[in-house]
C-alpha cells in the first residue's frame, strides 16, 4: 500500500482535486509535488481540494520538499495559484498543517475545511466560478472512509 499513488485529478481544470491513498511513498509525494509544475506553467489560474481524510500524514522529508517547491515556484504559485482548501475532520492534522503554515505559509490562498463541499465552494469561490453546482462534492465525498462531518447549524 505504500506504493499507493496520490490522486491528482484534472479533469475539471481550473479546479484540481488532490486525495491520498491510506499509506504512500516519498515517490509517490515527490509524483505529486511534480504534478503542480506543469499547472504552473500553463500560466493560467487554478486552484485545488486538497483531501487529507486519511490517516497518513506527510513525513519530515515530504514537508521540507514541498516547502522548497513553494519557495522555489514562489512567484508561480502567488500569480496561478488562486486557492487551495484542504479537507480533514482530524484536529491533529489541521494542527499539524497550521503549525506548517506559521513556519512556512503558502505562497497563495489556503483554508481548512472540514468536507470537499467547504473545500469545493472555497476553491471555486477564489476561481470567480459559480459555487450554485458542486462538481467534485458529490464526486468525492462517497468515496471517503470517513463519514462527511454533520451539518452546521446557523
Amino acid at each position: 500500500m505504500a506504493n499507493a499513488k496520490i490522486i491528482f485529478d484534472t479533469h475539471q481544470y481550473p479546479l484540481v482535486y488532490i486525495a491520498y491513498p491510506d499509506a504512500f511513498s516519498d515517490e509517490a509525494w515527490d509524483d505529486l509535488i511534480a504534478q503542480f509544475d506543469p499547472l504552473l506553467d500553463r500560466k493560467q489560474p487554478f486552484g485545488w481540494v486538497n483531501d487529507a481524510r486519511t490517516p497518513h500524514l506527510p513525513n519530515a522529508r515530504n514537508r521540507a520538499a514541498l516547502a522548497a517547491h513553494h519557495k522555489k515556484r514562489a512567484a508561480d504559485y502567488r500569480e496561478w495559484a488562486k486557492g487551495a482548501a484542504t479537507v480533514s475532520q482530524s484536529r491533529l492534522v489541521r494542527g499539524v498543517i497550521t503549525a506548517i503554515e506559521w513556519i512556512h505559509p503558502a505562497p497563495f490562498p489556503h483554508r481548512l475545511v472540514s468536507t470537499t463541499a467547504e473545500a469545493e465552494r472555497f476553491v471555486r469561490g477564489r476561481l470567480g466560478l459559480s459555487s450554485s453546482r458542486l462538481t467534485i462534492a458529490p464526486m468525492y465525498e462517497q468515496q471517503s472512509k470517513l463519514a462527511p462531518a454533520p451539518p452546521r447549524r446557523t
